[in-house]
């Protein structure tokens, strides 16, 4: 026996021998769970400290000795099990992490598995792998669906490839790519040459040096030469990915197709990839097996499976001479990276398919012979694998390591930082904290973490490369990130995001030197957070880009407030005491209270003032200057706790900002939430994001800042408040917080573009003279690319538009690097185009927006959208629910013309009284798990009804859907019209024409109002009141809640109650069978479809009107006159009861709740 063969020792052990492991191995062991560091070490102490790492160690040391490398591999049992293994040579981890894994081959005897990475979001940020190939079906797909590729294809699959080619009005042309590379260029060359399908040209790239090689196919091939076929070119730098490159740049075909000296291809290789691409339009990037020979000789394998992004992460595994891509992908994604060398290829492939999803085709198209050992230097790999570390983290083969970058720690007045990490630390994530001082008031560490103070941007780079820190994110942009962080981030090479607060983006001093504009267009620069609209209007006067800017509240732990018991106002004559905590300093408006509370003398209140800073001997003088007796001062609160204590006590809190005059104000008070979250009234100011998410009278009381004036009469609104508006302010300041603050909320935010979280948008796109909807849809698409904040890719299905406007889609996407184009050969309508944009996705959600009239109303509009379908897990698809007038109820529905094209007809049938309704296809978000091939939107409905009967058929499977208040879509014919609910909160509309989206811009200006009545602008009174209709706040609530209900339009009858004559007018305009009145002169007989409210009955009362719904009829009114939904709802058989709260700044709605009882069909 061989010296260098394995040996089994007497007790039958697998001796491997001593072999040098490949470029490469110690990256794959490195980023493995079934490589266990800590259990490595622990067991093995002879690896510590060796001079080798532990993954070297195994390689070189552990393997051959025969010990495992975790708890869940064990190497002797996979030699047992595969003695092929052995008798390679082969490291049997190695083997498995490479080629077992995939092919399902055991790694223990008892497949324990390892177990599953803690540092991961709770939330997906990974969808189902993309059905491109099942979706296509073709004919040569099915004839070449093996589960290892064929050798030999099949004469039926030639034939089938023959038939194609032969039919094609115009087949796609090809462009071989050709260096003069590797020992058997001829040979490939010849390969090339001798096709059965012939290329349109091979580009022979030659680089210096080569002079002798030139000189023969000069000689050789005169007649490839003299043809055209063969087109020699010389490499317009040095180097294999140049040369590539050089003949990228040069090629003219449809398709571009690579060899090199090692690797041939097969001889019908061209005829099957050329007939492939002919048939499937949709098709932009695909590959196929190939049979692999070792150098030194060694077993040749074949090679070839469906695609899979994890293992195209974890190594080439689509070996670049069986790779076939449009000739538009490389025009938009770029070439072979230089600074790559041999690794340049997957880096390419990698980049293609990340945006176009590659399809397989099951045969062997060449032979590759390539020496493993030089497949690419270990630091090429490492960088490569760098350059995807994303993607590696969303598919799990690798974590990211944090790095907090932090000026001062560990702050007092930073918890939003401590509850950060906090949740990081919790959930196992990898993560360090590193700063340059120590605060003035230092806040205790309550969990075990990482530290490292740092001088200098120089000495943090140094340490974040030997921490192994792959992500960095900061607080404060200054001088935090524009001092610390960015340039050390630049010297470590290291990805970052941060987050913009107030004093670092706001004071004027800071505005000159934070540079945030250059850093947010440094490449390494994810994304920075900030609060909302105030910051981000301030942010693009300074010219930074907009794209790269997100919404995200500071991490907020609230619990310790939500348990303080409520507290009811205090008696009339009792004093109530509002309490202010913070700082004293000129931003905090202390002195604007002093002056207020001196206005105050004549109402029993009195203001408790807790806090510490600069301006503590200034405001103690004001006050006594103005001889102000209903204010007590008392010193800095310590901690938390103590903040709770003295909210519970309080009556209401008071924080009366300002903009100060060295710019400096508020980013978002914490004190505000948590005084809402102790379900104290809030009196504020209109500063900063302050003005972005709450509303006067609704969620607090507001007031101008710097208006002493002002100031005072919100506290007197706040003190004569009837008690169920107070109730009602409280319960929206309660809902405001579950909606927007949380640290799940900031962190989910934070990881979906850590982990680049893919969300697709997709546009189906149709443009001809004869439907020129040019403009519009690049405007769409120019507001989608400046308001999502989400990682995302933008889809666009073309379905078959005249050749300028393809033109300029193709231009677009030479700008975009995340856009995923396909021009389709003809019209396939809009379901089937779109089931083409899901297949070719790995994301866990599809938002569809109409390319001719949807428009995106707001920045951040999408994560309104995400965040609902997070929360309503049996929700498959949500958008703006519909319903068909005529077609309502399911017998109904079962009459529809197009009915006997729905899938699973019996549904209907067997709910022959139940209302059905359907997201309206405008705008929507998918969840993509709940669609493949079968059960995609329909191909006998491809368009008119396709939203109907996809809907339907969601709903038939046992699926939920969803009614998202952000999403405003209707049809051209729906009445009313979009007016009609519209508000500041709406994410997207449609349908719009671009000469209104002005409107969707008006309604984000805070001093905007509307009324969605009369449709008049800027027209609402303070009193709440409309100047031209006399609409109340509660009106056009009720609008805007009934205006798209399914009962309308149904010759229904509704009795209004107490309502403004425009609402009866609306209501009553072909909408319902109208009676209106008042309390006094209620009817005595009928029964109604609709009863509507302006004001709330009596228990008593409601009863009795109950009594009068019709079957499947609804009755609403506001809260607050004792009748209440849950007392109700048990009243009499068949009652389902409800509440509904959808505020608006814009409509000036009533601050509070509808409530509604309804009655089964």
């Amino acid at each position: 026996m061989a010296d260098d063969q394995p040996q089994a020792t007497s007790g039958g052990m697998i001796r491997l021998p001593a072999t040098r492991p490949l470029m490469g191995d110690a990256a794959l062991l490195q980023s493995s769970p079934y490589f266990d560091v800590l259990w490595y070490l622990d067991q093995f102490p002879d690896a510590v400290d060796c001079g080798l790492s532990p993954a070297e160690h195994y390689l070189w040391v552990g393997a051959i000795m025969g010990r495992d490398p975790s708890p869940y591999f064990c190497g002797q049992f996979y030699l047992d099990q595969n003695p092929e293994v052995a008798a390679a040579r082969m490291n049997p981890l190695v083997h498995f992490l490479r080629h077992g894994h995939a092919e399902g081959r055991h790694a223990h005897p008892e497949d324990v598995a390892p177990p599953a990475p803690q540092n991961r979001p709770a939330h997906d940020v990974l969808g189902p792998a993309p059905w491109g190939d099942a979706l296509r079906n073709s004919p040569l797909q099915t004839a070449l669906q093996e589960v290892d590729p064929a050798e030999f294809p099949s004469p039926e699959a030639l034939a089938l490839a023959n038939a194609i080619l032969s039919g094609s009005d115009q087949s796609p042309t090809v462009s071989v790519v050709l260096p003069i590379h590797g020992r058997g260029f001829f040979r490939a060359l010849d390969s090339a040459l001798g096709q059965s399908v012939e290329p349109s040209e091979i580009i022979l790239i030659y680089s210096a040096g080569q002079d002798e090689t030139l000189t023969q196919v000069r000689r050789t091939y005169t007649e490839a030469i003299s043809s055209g076929v063969l087109r020699i070119l010389p490499n317009t730098g040095s180097g294999y990915a140049q040369a590539c490159n050089t003949g990228l740049e040069a090629a003219r075909g449809d398709l571009v197709a690579y060899l090199d000296g090692d690797c041939h291809w097969r001889q019908d290789y061209l005829k099957l990839m050329t007939a492939w691409f002919a048939q499937n339009d949709d098709l932009s990037t695909g590959y196929a097996g190939w049979r692999r020979g070792m150098i030194p000789p060694g077993k040749a394998q074949v090679w070839g499976t469906s695609y899979d992004r994890a293992a195209l992460l974890q190594e080439q595994t689509i070996d670049l001479s069986t790779y076939m891509h449009r000739r538009s992908v490389s025009d938009q994604l770029g070439g072979f990276d230089e600074d790559l060398g041999t690794c340049s290829a997957w880096d390419m492939i990698l980049r293609h398919t990340a945006v176009y999803a590659p399809g397989y085709l099951g045969f062997v198209g060449a032979d590759v012979v390539r020496d493993l050992a030089e497949t690419g230097a270990e630091d090429a790999r490492i960088t490569t694998q760098a350059r995807h570390r994303q993607d590696r983290w969303r598919y799990g083969q690798e974590a990211p390591r944090i790095a907090y970058v932090l000026w001062d720690w560990p702050a007092l007045s930073q918890s939003f930082v401590m509850a950060e990490l906090e949740w990081l630390v919790s959930r196992g994530f990898d993560v360090e904290v590193f700063f340059k001082i120590a605060p003035d008031r230092a806040a205790e560490v309550p969990f075990d973490i990482q530290q490292h103070q740092v001088e200098t941007p120089e000495a943090l780079a140094k340490l974040l490369i030997q921490r192994d820190r792959t992500l960095v994110h900061c607080h404060f942009a200054y001088p935090a990130m524009t001092l610390l962080a960015w340039p050390a981030c630049q010297l470590a090479a290291v990805p970052f995001t941060f987050f913009g607060h107030a004093v670092d983006i706001f004071l004027h001093n800071n505005i000159a030197v934070n540079r945030i504009a250059e850093i947010m267009n440094d490449p390494l620069c994810l994304k920075l957070f900030v609060h909302g609209d105030y910051h981000r209007k301030h942010l693009e006067a300074q010219g930074i880009p907009v794209e790269k800017l997100a919404y995200a509240f500071q991490s907020a732990n609230l619990d310790l407030f939500r348990g303080i018991p409520d507290k009811p106002a205090p008696a009339k004559g009792t004093v109530a005491r509002g309490v202010f905590i913070g700082r004293f300093t000129e931003k905090k408006g202390i002195e604007t209270l002093i002056e207020a509370a001196a206005l105050l003398r004549d109402e029993p209140v009195a203001f408790d003032v807790y806090g510490y800073g600069p301006l503590w001997g200034i405001i103690h003088d004001q006050a006594k200057a103005l001889g102000v007796d209903n204010i007590t001062f008392h010193g800095p609160l310590d901690g938390r706790y103590a903040v709770r204590d003295i909210l519970r006590d309080s009556d209401f809190c008071i924080v009366p900002s300002i903009v100060a005059d060295t710019g400096d104000t508020e980013g978002f008070p914490t004190v505000v939430m948590e005084a809402m979250a102790a379900r104290r009234p809030v009196v504020t100011t209109a500063v900063s994001a302050i003005q972005d998410y709450l509303i006067d009278g609704v969620h607090a009381h507001i007031a101008r800042p710097r208006d002493p004036q002002a100031l005072s009469d919100a506290v007197r609104r706040m003190l004569h408040q009837p008690d169920v508006n107070r109730r009602a302010m409280l319960q929206n300041g309660t809902e405001l917080l579950r909606d927007h603050v949380g640290t799940d909320k900031t962190m989910q935010t934070y990881c979906d573009t850590w982990y680049r979280g893919m969300l697709d948008i997709v546009l189906v796109t149709y443009n001809t003279p004869e439907h020129d909807d040019f403009e519009q849809t690049f405007d769409i698409i120019r507001r989608i690319r400046s308001h999502t904040t989400t990682p995302y890719r933008l889809v666009v299905i073309d379905n078959g538009s005249d050749q300028p406007f393809r033109e300029a889609l193709t231009q677009l996407a030479r700008q975009m690097p995340n856009m995923r184009l396909h021009f389709l050969d003809r019209n396939r309508f809009v379901g089937p185009a779109t089931n083409i944009a899901l297949a070719g996705s790995d994301a866990v959600f599809t938002i569809y927006l109409c390319s001719k009239e949807g428009f995106v109303a707001r920045h951040g509009w999408e994560r309104p959208l995400i965040d609902y379908m997070r929360q309503h897990h049996d929700v498959a698809m949500g958008g703006n629910l519909c319903h068909l007038p005529s077609h309502t109820l399911g017998e109904e529905m079962a009459k529809h013309p197009a009915f006997p094209s729905f899938r699973n007809p019996e549904f209907a049938k067997d709910h022959p009284r139940r209302p059905f309704q359907h997201v309206q296809g405008g705008a929507f978000i998918l969840r993509r798990d709940v669609v493949d091939r079968e059960t995609g939107f329909s191909t006998s409905l491809p368009q008119a009804s396709t939203d109907v009967e996809f809907s339907y058929f969601l709903e038939s499977r046992g699926y939920s859907l969803g009614n998202i208040p952000q999403v405003s879509s209707l049809t051209v014919k729906t009445l009313p019209r979009l007016n009609a609910v519209l508000d500041e909160t709406t994410a997207i509309a449609h349908p719009v024409l671009p000469s209104d989206t002005f409107q969707l811009d008006r309604m984000q200006v805070p001093t905007t109002t509307r009324c969605n009545l009369c449709q008049g602008w800027d027209c609402i009174q303070d009193s709440g009141r409309c100047s031209q209709c006399q609409s109340s706040g509660m009106d056009r609530k009720l609008y805007q809640f009934l205006a798209h209900d399914w009962r309308a339009h149904r010759a229904n009858k509704a009795l209004l109650v107490d309502c403004v004559a425009s609402l009866v007018t609306a209501l009553g305009t072909g909408m319902f069978d109208v009676t209106a009145t008042s309390w006094q002169d209620l009817p005595q007989s009928d029964s109604y479809t609709l009863i509507c409210l302006g004001s709330g009955p009596n228990h008593d009362m409601a009863k009795r009107l109950i009594a009068r719904l019709a079957p499947g009829g609804l009755m609403v009114w506001p809260e607050g006159s004792g009748a209440e939904p849950a007392a109700l709802v048990n009243t009499a058989p068949n009652l389902r009861a409800g509440i509904e709260q959808r505020v608006s700044r814009v409509l000036r709605s009533d601050s509070r709740r509808l409530f509604w009882i309804a009655r089964s069909s």
